[in-house]
C-alpha cells in the first residue's frame, strides 16, 4: 500500500498536482513509520520513499530545515518515539 501511494503521489507531483499529492505522501510515510516501529526494521525501499517525499517538499519550496520539521511531525503523528 505504501509503495502504491508513493507511486501515485510521485505521478501527481510530476504533473504539478502538489495539492493532490500531499495527502498521499503523508499517508505513505505514516504507513512506513508504523511498519518500522512494529517490525523493528526499515520498510522495503524506505530510502526511495523518503527521497521522493523530500523532492516533493523541495518542489513546494521548503528548505532542508523545513523538510526535517515536516518529517518529524509525520513521525510524531505515526507514534514514532526515537
Amino acid at each position: 500500500m505504501a509503495t502504491t501511494l508513493n507511486d501515485l503521489a510521485t505521478l501527481l507531483r510530476a504533473e504539478g498536482k502538489l495539492v493532490e499529492a500531499e495527502p498521499l505522501y503523508q499517508r505513505m510515510l505514516e504507513i512506513t513509520f508504523s511498519y518500522r516501529m512494529r517490525e523493528g526494521k526499515a520498510f522495503r525501499n524506505e530510502d526511495i520513499l523518503m527521497n521522493n517525499h523530500a523532492r516533493f517538499l523541495r518542489d513546494k519550496g521548503l528548505g532542508a530545515e523545513q523538510i526535517q520539521h515536516e518529517v518529524d511531525k509525520l513521525k510524531k503523528k505515526a507514534g514514532w518515539n526515537e
